[in-house]
């Protein structure tokens, strides 16, 4: 299970979670960029990152670097609330659908279950070939950068 279909699952159920409204639309589009640095970085645990001296620093750059380059401001007063929320509903709907043996703890710490909406989102996924993941992350970012550049 890779960086972009973590990604595009989230956007998936973004859909689901929000609908299509262009609120929506924005927290797709940070969605799918919010893991992104990770691509460089790579993917640490949190619960880690407090061991790496200056870790989180590197993180913070490369996050900011990456919102720079993609067009998206870094923060917005919907983005991280809203993230973070399908983030952890995206773990949950991982965990579930791989059969991990820590999913009971994900449900129970995120107050969180997988709906069959949400594992067929997973299995639509999965389907997906990583270009089409791909395509459906960068189409996320490209309607939110527009949306985001219409208001200014």
């Amino acid at each position: 299970w890779h960086l972009v279909r973590h990604l595009a699952l989230g956007v998936l159920l973004c859909r689901l979670r929000f609908g299509t409204g262009i609120l929506a639309r924005n927290i797709a589009g940070y969605y799918a960029a919010h893991d992104l640095h990770e691509c460089v970085v790579g993917d640490v645990v949190s619960g880690m990152k407090k061991y790496v001296p200056g870790f989180r620093a590197i993180e913070n750059l490369w996050e900011a670097h990456v919102h720079e380059q993609i067009g998206l401001p870094l923060s917005m007063s919907f983005s991280k609330e809203n993230v973070r929320e399908l983030d952890m509903l995206a773990l949950v709907v991982e965990m579930t659908r791989l059969n991990h043996p820590a999913q009971s703890i994900a449900r129970l710490n995120t107050g969180l279950e997988a709906t069959e909406e949400h594992l067929q989102c997973f299995d639509q996924v999965t389907e997906m070939s990583t270009s089409e993941c791909w395509d459906i992350v960068t189409q996320a970012i490209a309607t939110a950068r527009k949306e985001l550049n219409a208001k200014v």
